[in-house]
């Protein structure tokens, strides 16, 4: 997991962290990030980000985090 990113998506407006998701992993790809080193975690909404991504970080030690969301 060390050299993953993590994205964390709200599921709450879903239309627009869609729209979100698909910028970031078209830029991802612009980047020459490998999918295979992203994974996406979806959340209930925008609250419970920061919690998910604490976790994460505790736990899993990515190479970084996006955290999106729209409330």
């Amino acid at each position: 997991m060390k050299n993953k990113i993590v994205i964390v998506v709200s599921k709450f407006n879903k239309l627009i962290t869609d729209e979100l998701l698909a910028g970031v992993l078209e830029e991802l790809n612009n980047q020459s990030v490998n999918e295979k080193n992203v994974q996406t975690i979806e959340v209930p909404g925008a609250l419970e980000i920061p919690g998910t991504i604490k976790m994460i970080l505790k736990y899993r030690k990515p190479l970084a985090v996006i955290a999106l969301g729209a409330v």
